[in-house]
């Protein structure tokens, strides 16, 4: 567990896939559901506490979309770095990914520990906070 907060590790998810699965073990990880909704909010509060949001954020964008934001002088701008996978997911699946990256976000705001960032993940699961979507409602999912 102790290699699940190396930079790597968190930029990776390691400890957003193991909370993940104990959290919600006969659900898919991947595609739908509370566990990709844990999945998702996990790595990006665990990532802005550790590297800051701006580079959560970052991370989470190009995971999503394949683009990654460029800032030149105030100008805003993408530079394409399309990745199958993003080029793969279905609408419905990348919005729900995007809306919980940005309350993994706001939970780290909120969070002074770990254990905050695992709690608050779940309590915003069942409140309903979190985008939730079924994985029957997502079509051919990417892998």
């Amino acid at each position: 567990m102790e290699n699940e907060f190396t930079p790597f590790a968190i930029i990776s998810g390691d400890a957003a896939k193991r909370v993940s699965k104990e959290k919600y073990s006969g659900e898919d990880l991947l595609v739908g559901g509370k566990a990709d909704a844990m999945r998702h909010l996990v790595w990006q509060a665990t990532m802005a506490k550790k590297f800051g949001p701006t580079f959560s954020n970052l991370v989470g964008q190009w995971h999503e979309t394949g683009l990654i934001p460029v800032w030149m002088g105030g100008a805003g701008g993408y530079f394409p770095t399309f990745t199958e996978r993003a080029a793969k997911q279905s609408p419905i699946e990348k919005e729900q990914d995007l809306v919980n990256n940005r309350l993994g976000r706001e939970i780290a705001e909120k969070a002074e520990t770990q254990e905050d960032i695992y709690r608050l993940a779940e309590q915003y699961i069942n409140e309903g906070k979190a985008k939730l979507v079924d994985p029957r409602d997502i079509p051919d999912p990417y892998y």
